[in-house]
């Protein structure tokens, strides 16, 4: 591994940023020749807590060549780090099972919704109601942030669909009374 200068002193109280540049194996393709990773450094000692891949255009390949271009990688990047997690979008959900199999990586799930003009938000790509076996079965081995545009009735399929203990939702409601309604309602 190859250490970057990071700049010292970044703020936050931290003492400083380090990275390192991880060359590939020899049998890896050109197209992922480097992969690159952030240690906050206290002192000598260095932590490595967190780590976020993000994974905007991993729809645009196959499983097949995820798992021979970049889940190495992304498997040796996760080992690194005590809590790494994968920001998506559910257009890339062909890629969830190679995801789940990365036993201390978390997902950020993102259920894509253009907003329009006119302030109506159109869907792009898979929607809760085509995720929830997906998002089930993922909930069955680890945790899972969903961030999206929700209605009522998605936040209701989600809720009664997901076990809640290891489930973050995020997101933007055309009713924000609703939604505040149906999460008393479950409280109560």
């Amino acid at each position: 591994m190859q250490r970057l200068p990071w700049p010292r002193g970044h703020g936050g109280g931290h003492d400083g940023w380090t990275g390192d540049v991880a060359q590939p194996p020899s049998t890896t393709p050109k197209a992922s020749s480097t992969c690159w990773h952030a240690s906050r450094t206290s002192s000598s000692k260095s932590v490595r807590r967190t780590v976020t891949l993000t994974l905007d255009g991993a729809c645009l390949f196959s499983p097949t060549h995820y798992e021979y271009l970049f889940l190495p990688f992304d498997q040796r990047l996760c080992e690194a780090f005590e809590t790494p997690f994968v920001h998506l979008h559910a257009a890339a959900r062909q890629h969830f099972d190679a995801w789940t199999e990365i036993s201390s990586l978390g997902l950020q799930c993102v259920i894509d919704q253009a907003c329009l003009p006119e302030g109506r938000n159109q869907p792009i790509g898979p929607q809760i109601p085509d995720l929830l076996a997906d998002f089930a079965r993922i909930r069955r081995r680890k945790s899972l942030m969903l961030y999206g545009f929700w209605t009522e009735a998605w936040l209701r399929a989600v809720r009664d669909g997901l076990p809640a203990s290891g489930c973050a939702i995020t997101g933007m409601a055309q009713d924000q009374e609703s939604l505040r309604r149906l999460l008393a309602g479950e409280q109560e």
